[in-house]
């Protein structure tokens, strides 16, 4: 299962990275005066970040090998297309609303293939992408902490958890704060050792990664 899913997320992956990140609009809003000029998204598609992308699919997709074969479609979109959307975000600070959107459209449908074990699961899955969300939205709303870009995100996590159960959900938003939370105190620590401007901390890679981590432990 590990090679199959992983091969073809990686396929996924590189596919889009090629035809679909080039074309992606950039942002309209400037970067803050001490920020460096954001990099184009076509400039992102270099031999080193490929290699990276699908080193990243086949490492991602190890960490999921008992996920039961109903749920295979949906782990290939939401590690190929997802990890794309994860890489820019880690590289720009930025989560193209475009790619973020095709991503869940993608999942919705490659989670039809769920229905080969009832209705519940994708019932569940688009009830815990609303959850995920409304939560998501409730930070960005009053706590300012988080980009508007992380709330779209948490549509993907929320779907992809709650797909597997609510217990993944949980398990999944958990997973995906407390890493970002780690990331985020490394690289301020980075930061600060190499006197660099604390900037924009990209939180979107560290909340993605919460599903895949949460199935690996399970």
């Amino acid at each position: 299962m590990s090679v199959l899913v992983a091969a073809i997320s990686a396929l996924v992956a590189v596919l889009h990275a090629i035809l679909v990140v080039p074309r992606l609009p950039e942002p309209a809003e400037e970067p803050l005066p001490d920020d460096p000029p954001k990099i184009l998204y076509r400039d992102l598609i270099t031999p080193r970040n490929m290699i990276w992308l699908v080193v990243g699919c086949f490492i991602f997709s190890f960490a999921i090998t008992e996920l039961p074969t109903a749920w295979w479609p949906l782990a290939v979109v939401y590690i190929g297309t997802g990890s794309v959307l994860a890489g820019i975000d880690l590289l720009t600070t930025y989560l193209p609303l475009r790619l973020n959107y095709l991503c869940l459209v993608e999942m919705v449908l490659a989670s039809t293939v769920l229905f080969t074990v009832g209705p519940g699961a994708i019932i569940r899955a688009i009830a815990g992408a609303v959850l995920a969300s409304a939560i998501f939205w409730l930070f960005w709303r009053f706590s300012r902490s988080l980009g508007f870009g992380d709330v779209r995100l948490a549509a993907l996590v929320g779907f992809m958890g709650a797909a597997i159960s609510w217990q993944h959900f949980m398990m999944s938003l958990l997973a995906g704060t407390l890493s970002g939370a780690v990331f985020g105190i490394a690289v301020a620590i980075f930061r600060k050792l190499t006197n660099q401007n604390q900037g924009i901390f990209p939180y979107g890679p560290s909340l993605w990664l919460g599903p895949i981590i949460a199935i690996a432990i399970s």
